[in-house]
């Protein structure tokens, strides 16, 4: 199993992992999803499982203190709209309450950055355009101005950063589906103060995923490849 941020690095060894296309996997996936691991020859190498289509997860009580809808239909029309928005909602937020609006900066870049192709690198050519790309750059400084004051400075993962969401310590995160298993692990009795806004800053975005493949030095290459595309 490969997953989403890996996929790239696997691309390079391509041709050591099996050919799934068949009559069985056309049209089973989404566009995007066979794009990601369709190799340069056409081959696909992975079978999809997942993606992981983001949201808006939002501590109710949180923006009721700072006077702000609380309500997932609410709080979905606040949020509407691009980063600025989002950013100048957090910025009520935080002088409201003196609180972080938002878990970490890591994962508001992570949304950020998804919603810019390319970031990093030119997909026909392969030249690192990261240091280059203004519109990288102009993500960057906008994500670092708000963090200032609406960020809590937590690394995701951390103990901080998972304590901080039963603590109130933050209002929002990004919130792919398989964080509510996350949140659900970490909030006990803040259970109930969690919700799910359907809004994402600037539109949307895909945070996850992961394919099956089969290396072909398998020992039973034919009954794995039924396995994922059967």
């Amino acid at each position: 199993m490969i997953e989403v941020d890996w996929m790239p690095e696997v691309m390079q060894y391509s041709d050591l992992l099996e050919d799934l296309t068949s009559a069985e996997t056309e049209g089973r996936w989404l566009e995007s999803k066979v794009a990601d691991a369709t190799d340069a020859d056409g081959r696909l190498i992975g079978a999809g499982t997942d993606v992981g289509p983001e949201a808006v997860c939002y501590r109710a009580s949180l923006f009721e203190e700072a006077g702000l809808p609380s309500d997932p239909e609410g709080v979905a029309e606040l949020l509407t709209g691009d980063w600025a928005n989002f950013f100048e909602v957090g910025q009520q937020y935080s002088d409201a309450t003196g609180k972080a609006f938002f878990d970490s900066t890591v994962g508001i870049w992570q949304g950020m950055i998804g919603q810019i192709n390319p970031a990093f690198e030119d997909a026909d050519t392969g030249e690192i355009i990261a240091t280059d790309n203004a519109d990288v750059k102009a993500a960057y400084e906008q994500a670092t101005a708000a963090a200032a004051d609406q960020s809590t400075g937590f690394t995701q993962w951390a103990e901080d950063w998972n304590a901080g969401m039963s603590n109130g310590d933050y209002a929002t995160m990004l919130c792919p589906p398989w964080m509510l298993g996350v949140i659900e692990g970490n909030v006990g009795d803040a259970a109930d103060d969690w919700n799910i806004a359907n809004v994402f800053p600037n539109g949307g975005g895909n945070w996850g995923g992961s394919w099956l493949t089969v290396p072909s030095n398998g020992a039973n290459v034919d009954e794995a490849k039924k396995r994922p595309c059967g």
